[in-house]
């Protein structure tokens, strides 16, 4: 019989990972008006360094779940990701204005996050096995402690470097993630023995000049944060090898695919078809750490109540109300699903595609009124925040439960690594699309606004489309065994 109470490492896990995102949500917070205030790049280049940061971010992921599940474990993983961040964040607090330092920095919290984010996603779908019917109100829990650190960086990080010094941003980003490891390693008691099972025989081995694998893996983070602080710095060349890392990335999946099972395929298929829809999602409401401050900068009217508003905190007025909504969307699901009445999964995506429309329309009502009037009332950037966190509460914790339910066993992170991989390269497309947005040093509203409505049109036939899949997706899942 499965428990009707949520395991004791949820909460440790829940916290590892709301100080995680305060590190990395306190520094996207800052970071394209770091670019374009402090270091004075154009909005286009900004927003191209911005988006391949984010996509290096993440595509190392499946590189961290593939470690993770057959060599050295989750746990190991997230440690080693945890120490590159901090790393990173270090190198950018005591850099001065440098360039050089700007992009190493990235670099190392690009290739730490690859370990870290995937496998403490898995670690949770990890304590869910024997109690199935948590699972999706587990990640919704777990999703509200990556929104209460985001909401508190954005905030604090976010006040700290606008108004006192970037550089104390950075520091404060750093010692979150910090507090996030000392989190994690302090319930590793309340982790399953699954979280934690090197391959000890592998780990031995030696493989050049003398090192083995462990010492491997170090080297390979060391360089791939090299490499990807290179990349971010040269967007052009990023394209490139985000190019051809889908084309590994589709080699690798189809050479899985050839050693599964009939209903290990048809699972796999689910996910995949899923994740084209969670890619184009993602690639646009990453418009909220790139064009979309960029807008509000110069097109929204920040003085309310006799206080000149920065721009973070009203940033931060979308994660203020994920956390606010966040607890009863998991209530909801939870309740719905005692009576069979909760939607598929797949109507859950439906849902996150409309609500993204309407996200853009309203920004393009915001566009076309600054256009005339010089400003734009803040509300429609309220509403724009409320129609983003709706989509957002059914789309991303309904995905990371579907990955660890339907994903194969023995391939349960590595899938995680595939999920997030894929969504790295929302950051990339996000970066062009903002890029095509926001393009001088003063974008002019009216492109703003036609930018914004054409996304509303995309965001309603990405939509439609799924809808009309919808069934054929339902159907695929009842014919799994």
């Amino acid at each position: 019989m499965e428990s009707l109470k949520h395991p004791k490492g949820l909460k440790f896990l829940f916290f590892a990972e709301m100080w995680e995102r305060f590190s990395y949500y306190g520094l996207a917070a800052i970071l394209i008006l770091y670019m374009t205030q402090k270091l004075n790049f154009t909005d286009a280049n900004a927003a191209l360094i911005f988006g391949s940061y984010v996509t290096f971010l993440y595509i190392t992921t499946a590189v961290g779940g593939i470690l993770a599940d057959r060599v050295i474990g989750y746990r190991r993983c997230v440690l080693i990701g945890g120490i590159s961040i901090i790393s990173g964040h270090i190198i950018m607090a005591l850099s001065g204005s440098s360039d050089i330092a700007l992009f190493l920095g990235l670099g190392c919290i690009s290739a730490g996050t690859g370990f870290f984010k995937s496998n403490v996603s898995t670690m949770v779908g990890r304590l869910y096995d024997d109690r199935e019917a948590l699972r999706n109100s587990g990640f919704a829990y777990f999703y509200t402690g990556i929104n209460i650190g985001a909401v508190i960086a954005t905030f604090v990080v976010g006040y700290v470097g606008e108004k006192i010094g970037w550089h104390y941003g950075f520091s404060l980003a750093a010692f979150g993630m910090a507090l996030g490891l000392i989190f994690f390693e302090s319930g590793k008691k309340h982790f399953p023995k699954s979280c934690d099972e090197p391959n000890f025989e592998i780990m031995k081995k030696n493989l050049f000049l003398g090192l083995n694998v462990w010492y491997a893996i170090i080297l390979f983070v060391i360089v791939s944060a090299c490499v990807f602080a290179y990349l971010i710095a040269h967007p052009t060349e990023s394209m490139v090898i985000i190019s051809l890392s889908g084309i590994v990335l589709l080699i690798y999946l189809v050479s899985l695919w050839k050693s599964l099972g009939k209903a290990q395929k048809t699972n796999i298929a689910i996910l995949l078809i899923l994740s084209i829809f969670m890619l184009f999602y993602w690639s646009l409401s990453n418009q909220t750490s790139i064009s979309i401050p960029l807008f509000i900068k110069s097109n929204i009217d920040l003085h309310i109540l006799g206080f000149d508003m920065p721009v973070t905190t009203l940033m931060a007025t979308q994660l203020t109300l994920l956390i606010i909504i966040n607890p009863f969307f998991a209530i909801l699901w939870q309740k719905l699903g005692q009576r069979n009445k909760e939607p598929s999964d797949e109507f859950k995506f439906v849902l996150s595609l409309v609500f993204l429309a309407l996200c853009f329309l309203f920004l393009s009502i915001a566009g076309s009124i600054a256009a005339n009037a010089g400003h734009a009332n803040v509300i429609w950037l309220l509403l724009c925040y409320l129609m983003l966190v709706f989509g957002e509460l059914c789309i991303s914790p309904v995905g990371l439960a579907l990955v660890t339910r339907l994903a194969p066993e023995h391939l349960k992170s590595t899938m995680m690594g595939v999920w997030w991989t894929i969504s790295a390269y929302a950051g990339f497309f996000g970066g062009v699309i903002s890029s095509h947005i926001a393009v001088t040093k003063n974008t002019p509203a009216s492109s703003f606004a036609s930018g914004y409505f054409k996304l509303f049109i995309a965001a309603i036939i990405m939509a439609v489309i799924l809808f009309a899949l919808t069934p054929i997706l339902k159907k695929l899942t009842k014919l799994r065994v």
